[in-house]
């Protein structure tokens, strides 16, 4: 897939979703992108989070800090978070 025709038919308004199979990784297109947009997680643009037991105020933390700073987050194995899903949305709204 083209990520940066992806973005670039984006808005900030609209979440990015992957549906993922075994073996494929979109991390480092992500954060190549990011490079060339510098948004990254030195600077503290980009925040890459392996959801889990304890990840979930992480990540709306993140999201929060986003929201009001800019910035991507990757929220990654968010299938093992799913009654925590209700959450996101409501923070997403």
């Amino acid at each position: 897939f083209d990520m940066e025709k992806c973005y670039g038919e984006s808005s900030a308004l609209t979440p990015f979703f992957f549906v993922l199979f075994p073996g494929v990784d979109p991390t480092p297109t992500i954060e190549a992108l990011g490079r060339k947009l510098d948004i990254t997680e030195a600077n503290g643009k980009l925040v890459n989070i392996s959801m889990g037991q304890g990840q979930e105020t992480v990540a709306l933390n993140a999201l929060n800090k986003s929201a009001t700073n800019g910035g991507w987050i990757m929220l990654q194995n968010i299938h093992l978070m799913q009654a925590w899903l209700k959450q996101l949305e409501r923070a997403l709204e």
